[in-house]
């Protein structure tokens, strides 16, 4: 499923070389990343990270990493992890919240998404 995922679920890239380093630390650890740390990494400030950022990807930050948690998790639940362990290792803090936000991302809760890839 991991090779499967990587190929359905895509985020938007960027060109930018210091974007891209930002990205590219934020999706080594997504539970954990933060807008912070994503301008500090970038050598920018917030409000040139955040404009560069939204025209580079079309997308917020925020925005943009909640889809990467997001999709990070349908690649765990899809390996066979539990749903409160992939929620608490994405940076959820609620169960609840996790749960909505999958479901109106990915059009089913976390668990039948589960229960769908072990049936395939």
């Amino acid at each position: 499923m991991k090779q499967k995922a990587a190929e359905t679920f895509t985020l938007p890239r960027v060109t930018h070389p210091s974007l891209l380093r930002a990205m590219d630390s934020a999706l080594a650890d997504p539970g954990h990343a933060s807008l912070t740390q994503a301008w500090h990494q970038a050598g920018m400030s917030e409000r040139s990270f955040r404009r560069h950022f939204l025209n580079e990807t079309g997308m917020t930050w925020q925005a943009w990493i909640t889809q990467a948690r997001l999709f990070h998790a349908a690649t765990l639940l899809a390996e066979g992890q539990r749903v409160t362990d992939v929620s608490t290792e994405v940076g959820y803090a609620s169960l609840s919240a996790f749960a909505k936000a999958f479901t109106h991302l990915l059009g089913q809760s976390p668990v039948r998404f589960r229960k769908s890839q072990e049936s395939n």
